[in-house]
């Protein structure tokens, strides 16, 4: 292979692995490529002395001095004992003179034939030839190619076949362990589809981008979710062309049915290109189109990929073929290679094809980026020592005899420096991006949902002013609310919050009736959020860490029918590492008696043990089968009517509660009737247990002291005071032994009963066990998922195929009452909510409990939160009876609150990143490639007006505001005992109660001093000893050592900080 092929193979694998093939793309994962382009760019073509070619030649000569070097080592040993080391200063020089030396004073041949080959090396001009920097151009490209993969990085098949992967790395001395192709990766992989795609089409050069936006149709999406109706707006209806900055926008909106790509080819190269010519030819072939739409079921997730992926695609070739069916011999359509790229011949039809490459990645999404390596440098690093050992340095043999050649080792330096080089510039783009990731994002979205109870009617007035609220009435709960009296009535009616909020993200009317609820967080039932659970259970953190008695999830199974997006291959393997992050995530939250319930199927039951093992290393792990489809779902061999709930729980005594059996309960003698071995049921075998049941007219009514062994009385004895003293006495008259000891029979006693025995003419003790250890398979019918799941989920929303496999409500509900029946107040959380059947249990059990007084967190990312999840926990706070849609009565939960909010999302992050537009420090260190970008991201918010800092966020993108207030809570873990709004002057506060800290957020000047309006408020709370204010505090009259005098108090006077935003 010449030098040109085998660097120019490189350079050209090194730009496909920083993602060159796509460069006109500005969107997503791209987005960051495209900030570093010209730095990458520059060090693979460059010529400077940091770029990949000058480093080789510089590693090249400076390895081959170091060898000459190690030449010259044992030659100057040999000559120092003759006082004769100056020669080798010119080994050619002297070069008669120092092997004179070896020949005359040379100890054995071998040392004479070794300090010859030295001199005779040392005296010659070591030739870098092409052949040896082929080598080590391929054994670049080669390393890198075995653990690169379609965006990602770890193992894949071409490292899988040619070597397995060193397991004593990740090995702790237990007798086994269980491994996965992407361990140590982050799976980021949530969604595929974007807002806004970017891209140039160099043939024209002429840049586009593809943009959805809201509409009429899609603002009131939402709403339309809310009031119950079958909403199908996720194709793409084109809207307009624009113009801005040089860009032509192509703006769609969500629709029930997408524009044809025929449609809209013909509308660009009408309204845009100015082109009077008929497309016909170029968009259909046989009467039918060339180019693939959208069909109905296009976002289906099947076989682990989203499924109009494949559909829409359509390749060069295919495409060819049926276009020319249109032209005529000589005018044929051709595909002319240029540079290593294909093109039409034709510039109509390029046009047209790349355009619609790039809109079937608008409304699909990519195919890669998957994952972000959560140590790229350390993996790289590790397994590039690895390459070295295995490929480079393999030949053993001439190691251990001492022949290896120096060429060996001159490729094995340069293949070390050079890739280290490059695995610098990688890990500094994963980084960044882990960053952006890991990063805890913001509240864009915060609202209250409250019964009518918990609101003062002097606000009803106001109420019943808002037509968005009373229409959502209507249409959850199908009452009309007119009168004030109307929503006397309705005590359980839902009231939302959101339907209050203005136009500049304030809400009066919120701050009002949350400022009237003291011990906010305490009264408030449940949390909804909005978001992908890792994003969620980051944000959770500060608040619930230790403080979640149960994790009740069900994430997808992995089955053809529900699994997730997965790297092509690596079906279980990209399962796991999703499984992984999240369950060691929301294992944080857990206290120490909480528990961990996984429900799954056959797909991935195996996988899950072994994951939920390296979780919770420490813990006990039951896996509970559940009949959950008694008729079985047919599969090849089996039908299968069973799934899976793994417990993981602490290893203490009882954490698991009993069964309520009173419909089944176990019934039996209270006298031991074991038969066998005479030690398991004779009084001889345990005197405790050989004691008098006092009954008195039918009833257990107290116990004797167990007896002396000398007595042995009848089964029946009557007592002077009437009562009658019952003893473990069988048929034949042996004595016995009651089930229970003496010291603990007191604990079961409701258990027992009285029955007389007509057939032996005595009184019998009977124990009846209604509350039993639930059995590790649970058969009975309240856990037949279409009847307790689908068909329930059904009456509640009024529509069927809302959401697909919705657990058995009395299933979930009872897994929380075997892992929380020891704390009624237990908090129970759910980060794959779906259709919220968790929340739904957890509202019935308090219902059915009065003691209880459990909350629910859920979690779910899924477009149906608002039409789904959300309504759900409306509707059966209303009323737990729903028939078609309509409630049966209006006997819900009284005085119920939840609050739901919406995050930030990484998506987001990514498309906010801004170019940095200074000059780079040259020689700057790698890992401070991205330093300039992320502290953009970092100085975006305005702490000086908390109140008006926007931002865009969720698809459809919309601009709304970042709720500081709820963000800095949930980051400082704050638990809440009020909201309170004040107007001092013309100027707005908002007060946050905690335990006892008062964070007083106001917009303020540079210069303003508003302390005796901080004062002001705080007189108001006489239990504060610490103040926390938004922007600079030091304007304010403060004492010595940052505090404000309060009247006779002095209060800790803080400042809150941006850096608490970037963690």
């Amino acid at each position: 292979m010449s030098k040109e092929n085998s660097i120019d193979q490189l350079k050209f694998f090194l730009k496909e692995m920083f993602q060159f093939n796509a460069n006109d793309l500005d969107f997503g994962i791209y987005r960051i490529y495209n900030l570093k382009r010209k730095e990458i760019e520059n060090f693979i073509d460059g010529k400077d002395e940091q770029c990949l070619e000058p480093i080789i030649n510089k590693t090249l000569e400076l390895v081959s001095n170091i060898e000459k070097q190690v030449e010259l080592t044992s030659l100057t040993a040999y000559l120092k004992k003759f006082n004769q080391e100056s020669l080798v200063n010119d080994p050619a020089g002297n070069f008669e003179k120092i092997q004179q030396l070896i020949i005359n004073f040379g100890d054995t041949d071998q040392e004479k034939e070794s300090l010859t080959a030295a001199l005779t090396a040392s005296t010659k001009e070591f030739n870098i030839t092409d052949e040896i920097k082929d080598k080590i151009y391929n054994h670049i490209l080669g390393y890198f190619e075995m653990y690169y993969s379609n965006g990602d990085f770890g193992y894949n098949n071409r490292s899988r076949n040619l070597y397995k992967v060193p397991y004593e790395a990740d090995y702790d001395g237990n007798d086994t362990m269980f491994h996965w192709k992407h361990k140590g990766s982050l799976y980021i992989k949530t969604g595929n589809s974007f807002n806004a795609i970017k891209f140039k089409l160099k043939h024209l050069d002429k840049e586009f981008e593809l943009r959805l936006e809201t509409n009429d149709d899609s603002t009131s999406e939402e709403v339309a979710r809310n009031n119950n109706k079958d909403t199908k707006l996720k194709h793409y209806k084109f809207n307009r062309f624009e113009e801005k900055d040089g860009i032509t926008r192509i703006v769609f909106n969500l629709s029930d049915s997408s524009t044809t790509k025929a449609d809209l080819f013909k509308s660009l190269f009408k309204e845009v290109f100015k082109s009077k010519a008929n497309l016909d030819n170029y968009l259909f072939a046989d009467d039918k189109p060339v180019f693939n739409d959208l069909t109905d079921d296009y976002d289906k997730v099947q076989d682990g990929s989203v499924k109009g992926i494949g559909a829409l695609r359509v390749n060069r070739k295919t495409l060819l073929n049926k276009v020319n069916k249109n032209f005529e011999r000589g005018n044929k359509i051709e595909i002319i290679t240029e540079n290593g790229q294909d093109r039409f011949s034709d510039e109509t039809l390029e046009t047209i094809y790349n355009i619609d490459q790039k809109l079937n990645s608008f409304y699909i999404g990519n195919d890669s980026d998957y994952f972000i390596h959560e140590n790229l440098q350390e993996f790289l690093t590790q397994e590039k020592e690895r390459y070295i050992k295995n490929h480079i340095l393999s030949d053993l043999k001439s190691i251990l005899d001492g022949k290896l050649d120096n060429t060996t080792l001159i490729i094995a330096k340069a293949f070390e420096m050079v890739s280290s080089r490059i695995i610098e510039f990688l890990s500094a783009i994963e980084e960044f991006q882990k960053k952006l990731f890991t990063m805890k994002k913001k509240v864009v979205e915060s609202e209250y949902c409250l019964t009518i109870d918990n609101i003062d009617d002097k606000y009803y007035k106001e109420i019943l002013d808002n037509k968005a609220q009373l229409t959502e009435w209507e249409n959850l709960f199908s009452i009309k609310v007119k009168t004030i009296a109307d929503l006397k009535a309705q005590p359980t009616l839902v009231l939302d919050t959101k339907f209050f909020k203005q136009n500049d993200g304030s809400n009066p009317f919120k701050d009002k009736i949350l400022a009237e609820i003291e011990n906010l967080d305490e009264r408030t039932n449940g949390l909804l959020i909005n978001s992908e659970n890792y994003q969620a259970l980051s944000i959770l953190e500060d608040k619930y860490r230790g403080k979640i008695k149960c994790n009740y999830i069900d994430p997808p199974y992995n089955a053809k029918s529900s699994s997730i997006i997965y790297k092509n291959h690596f079906k279980h393997s990209s399962w796991a590492s999703f499984m992984f992050n999240r369950l060691q995530k929301g294992s944080r939250l857990l206290n120490n008696r909480g528990i961990q319930i996984t429900a799954i199927d056959e797909n991935e039951h195996e996988n899950l043990g072994l994951i939920l093992d390296e979780v919770f290393p420490n813990y006990s792990k039951t896996c509970v089968s559940v009949i959950h489809n008694p008729g079985g779902i047919q599969g090849d061999n089996f039908a299968y009517s069973h799934e899976y709930a793994y417990f993981v729980y602490p290893r203490i005594k009882r954490l698991i509660g009993l069964e309520n059996r009173e419909d089944n309960a176990d019934v039996r003698n209270f006298m031991n009737t074991a038969k066998g071995n005479t030690t398991n049921y004779l009084r001889t075998s345990g005197a405790n247990c050989f004691y008098p049941v006092i009954i008195e007219d039918g009833e257990v009514i107290g116990f004797g002291d167990v007896c002396e062994d000398d007595y042995h009385p009848t089964a029946n004895v009557q007592n002077d005071d009437g009562t009658i003293s019952v003893y473990p006495i069988d048929a034949d008259g042996v004595e016995r032994k009651w089930v229970f000891a003496r010291q603990s029979v007191e604990e079961i006693q409701d258990d027992l009963s009285v029955e007389f025995n007509e057939q032996r003419g005595v009184y019998e003790i009977i124990r009846t066990k209604s509350e039993l250890n639930y059995k590790t398979v649970w058969t009975a019918k309240k856990y037949n998922a279409k009847s307790n799941g689908t068909s329930l989920l059904t009456n509640i929303l009024g529509k069927s195929n809302k959401f697909s496999f919705p657990k058995s409500l009395y299933l979930v509900v009872d897994c929380i009452d075997a892992s929380t029946h020891d704390q009624n107040d237990a908090i129970i959380l759910d980060y794959f909510a779906g259709s919220g059947t968790t929340g739904h249990a957890v509202i019935y059990a308090n219902k059915n409990n009065d003691e209880s007084k459990k909350k629910y967190i859920l979690v779910e990312m899924g477009k149906y939160f608002d039409d789904v999840t959300k309504v759900r926990i409306q509707k059966v706070i209303y009323s737990l009876n729903w028939k078609k849609g309509k409630p049966l009565d209006n006997n819900g939960s009284k005085n119920h609150i939840f609050k739901y909010i919406v995050l930030e999302q990484y998506e987001d992050m990514l498309d906010a990143i801004e170019q940095f537009e200074g000059a780079t420090p040259k020689n700057l260190p790698l890992k401070y490639l991205y330093k300039p970008e992320l502290n953009k991201i970092n100085s975006t918010l305005d702490l000086s007006k908390p109140f008006s800092n926007k931002i865009k966020y969720g698809q459809p993108t919309k601009e709304g505001f970042v709720d500081l207030v709820d963000t800095y809570n949930y980051l400082q873990g704050y638990e809440l005992k009020s909201i309170k709004p004040y107007t001092i002057g013309k100027k707005y506060y908002k007060v946050v109660e905690t335990a006892d800290t008062l964070v007083i957020w106001r917009d303020i000047a540079l210069g303003e001093d508003d302390s005796k309006a901080i004062k002001e408020i705080a007189e108001k709370y006489p239990e504060a000893t610490q103040i926390e204010v938004n922007y600079d505090f030091n304007i304010l009259a403060t004492l010595k050592d940052k505090q404000l005098e309060v009247g006779k108090r002095l209060l800790g006077l803080s400042v809150i900080h941006a850096d608490i935003f970037n963690q």
